[in-house]
């Protein structure tokens, strides 16, 4: 498996896609870094395309840092002159120069902080805002117009309890649902909409906390409003824990054919997923995506995951863990595990890139896991980060 530092790839692809500011705003006043930063790039011209004459041939669209990013940004296909290789050149030149690495590790730092703190920040303003629409709730119990309740249930859980989810406070999620579910008994046996989302977000509320529990809710939610896509996918989940391909299949033919998880079921379904997956180019590219196919794979039973791994470890991982990124977070980390043969031992002053990035993606991880609900969820990559940390 091709290993690239995921940290630089990841400043590379940022800068060309506009997520960074430009060169010449970054580097204003560092005329020693800007040059070296060219120059690497002007290296990495030369290796992608060694032959002076084609380079010429290329060289409007390829000549500088602003004439490849242009490019970039008119979303080409990469096939079309393989910059995807010259990317990756480009990566290594700036890994292997130590003022452009530490400057690039730098940013990474300072980008990582302001995600954090942008989360923190949200957290503490739904932290704030609970306590005054717990109050409301029990207002609007006392005034019993069922309809206003209705109304206030289902803003309540927009604006406050879908977010502590994202953020992964899904402990205090789960006590307010279930507060919710005792109270409005009446209200819920009228609004089965109401009642099937309530029992949905309380299965993502236990998903990493009690997978077996979260099974039941999802199905609960899915019994009360069976063509709701996002119940359908759990469900889909459930059928092939309990290897009910057939079922699996009927509920697969639910969801529109580019839905990602219904080609995410197909590949696991089919003679031969491995074939299957490497039709599938939006899938490819996708780790979302890839780490749902492993994860039924498993639920299947099937253990051959190997090619869902082959591409290599070419993206950066996000800044800040949610609920939302979570999976990409356990596909990247798994991609280092395999890169490192299932090693379990990663130390941060292992020999080699391969071992040290991993260990500083499992870092960045179990930090940021630390400051959720989810801290005692994943005992294995804890484990692998203790281990590695002695």
């Amino acid at each position: 498996m091709a290993i690239v530092d995921s940290v630089v790839f990841g400043w590379v692809t940022s800068y060309l896609l506009g997520s960074l500011p430009t060169i010449k705003d970054v580097l204003s006043g560092n005329k020693d870094l800007d040059k070296r930063i060219m120059d690497c790039y002007q290296s990495a011209l030369k290796k992608w395309c060694p032959n002076s004459i084609i380079r010429e041939k290329v060289r409007e669209r390829f000549a500088s840092i602003e004439s490849l990013r242009e490019y970039m940004l008119s979303k080409p296909k990469d096939e079309e002159y393989g910059v995807d290789r010259l990317l990756h050149l480009w990566s290594d030149q700036l890994r292997n120069d130590p003022i452009c690495y530490n400057y690039i590790l730098e940013t990474k730092v300072d980008r990582i902080s302001e995600g954090v703190q942008e989360v923190n920040n949200a957290i503490t303003q739904v932290d704030l805002q609970m306590n005054s629409r717990l109050d409301q709730l029990a207002e609007m119990m006392q005034s019993g117009n069922k309809d206003r309740l209705k109304g206030f249930l289902r803003s309540f859980i927009d604006e406050s309890i879908v977010p502590l989810i994202e953020y992964l406070k899904v402990k205090t999620a789960l006590s307010v649902l279930e507060s919710i579910e005792r109270l409005c008994v009446d209200v819920l046996q009228s609004e089965s909409a109401l009642l099937s989302e309530l029992k949905y977000l309380k299965g993502k509320s236990l998903r990493y906390l009690n997978p077996k529990q979260a099974i039941d809710c999802f199905h609960e939610a899915f019994l009360l409003s069976p063509d709701e896509e996002s119940y359908i996918v759990t469900e889909l989940r459930n059928c092939l824990n309990k290897n009910d391909c057939e079922g699996a299949r009927s509920l697969m033919a639910k969801l529109q054919p580019n839905n990602m998880y219904r080609q995410a079921v197909e590949i696991v379904l089919s003679d031969d997923p491995e074939c299957q997956y490497s039709l599938s180019l939006d899938l490819k590219n996708n780790s979302v995506a890839k780490q749902e196919i492993c994860e039924l794979m498993m639920l299947n039973g099937q253990q051959e995951i190997d090619f869902l791994f082959e591409s290599g470890i070419a993206k950066d991982s996000p800044y800040v863990l949610s609920y939302s990124n979570l999976k990409e977070w356990l596909y990247l980390i798994s991609c280092h595990r395999m890169a490192i043969s299932s090693v379990l031992i990663v130390h941060r002053d292992s020999c080699g890139d391969k071992y040290r990035n991993a260990y500083d993606l499992v870092n960045r991880f179990v930090n940021l896991l630390s400051d959720t609900d989810l801290k005692d969820a994943f005992p294995v990559i804890s484990l692998l980060y203790h281990i590695g940390d002695i």
